[in-house]
Parts: C-alpha cells; sequence; structure tokens
C-alpha cells in the first residue's frame, strides 16, 4: 500500500487538481489506481530525489575520508609516542635522558571571604626528560624540558 505520507508537499500539490475518491462517512477506502502516483515518472519528476542520494553519498564519502584520517593521526601519534619512548629508554640505560630545570614556587592559599594568599616559596630544580612527550622515570612522570622551560612558575 502506498503511503500518502512518503510524498512531499511539492510534488502532491500538482495532484491537487485531480478529484479525491469518493467515499460514504465511516466508510475506509485506499488509494485507488487513479489517484494512485506513478513511481518511474515520480522520480524522474522529482530532482530531490537525486540530490537526496548524492547528498548521502557525499556525507558517506566525506564521513569514510574524515575517519581514515583521524585513523592515519592516531597511529602516527602512538608511533611517536612509542619512538620518543625508546629513546628515552636508550637513553637512560646510558645515563642520560633526564635533564633540570629551575622553577619557581608558590603556595596558593584560601582565605575567608573568598580571598586567596599567594607565597613565594623560592625556586628549585625540578627533573624532567629530555623528550617530545611526558615519560615515567621512576618515582614519577617527568614533564618534558621543553615545556619546563616556558612554564616556570609552579603552584602548589
Amino acid at each position: 500500500m502506498f503511503s500518502i505520507t512518503t510524498i512531499r508537499r511539492t510534488e502532491w500539490q500538482g495532484r491537487a487538481s485531480q478529484p479525491a475518491p469518493v467515499s460514504s462517512p465511516g466508510e475506509t477506502t485506499a488509494l485507488s489506481d487513479c489517484n494512485r502516483p506513478n513511481l518511474e515518472s515520480f522520480n524522474e519528476a522529482a530532482p530531490w530525489h537525486d540530490r537526496q542520494e548524492e547528498s548521502h553519498a557525499m556525507r558517506t564519502h566525506f564521513r569514510r575520508k574524515l575517519l581514515r584520517i583521524a585513523k592515519y593521526v592516531a597511529i602516527g601519534l602512538v608511533l611517536l609516542y612509542a619512538a620518543d619512548w625508546a629513546a628515552f629508554a636508550i637513553r637512560l640505560v646510558w645515563g642520560g635522558g633526564m635533564g633540570s630545570v629551575t622553577v619557581e614556587s608558590f603556595l596558593k592559599t584560601p582565605l575567608k571571604g573568598e580571598k586567596t594568599e599567594y607565597d613565594y616559596l623560592g625556586t628549585t630544580d625540578v627533573s624532567c626528560s629530555q623528550t617530545l612527550f611526558p615519560q615515567y622515570a621512576a618515582p614519577e612522570w617527568n614533564s618534558p624540558c621543553w615545556w619546563l622551560a616556558r612554564h616556570k612558575a609552579r603552584w602548589q
């Protein structure tokens, strides 16, 4: 059974000149063959149908391409981190790989009335890894030296 709800208003307006099927009160009638749209001519006369399929195909193609790019970026980042970790592990074995950066330490103390007191604690040397990414060297995670050199204030 063909459903009227599947026909868009713009396509159905052209059929408004056709007479409606006659029925008695309380009687339900299906669309007769004269009122049922011809699907072959309907698809040819409805350019939105082709645009809708093309639009769906383009969205699907774009989504697949975007997922493929995201997959390769993720694989690249994992390989880069693995290479960075391997180089760091080799440097640790040979006695290098770690560095030290002088950092200024501050203490942030909350007070009454939603006020805050900032205390300067002085400078301290912080160990860091000479890598692209943060690496774990017992007993803690170490920030890369290049990052600590740019962020010399440490809050406690």
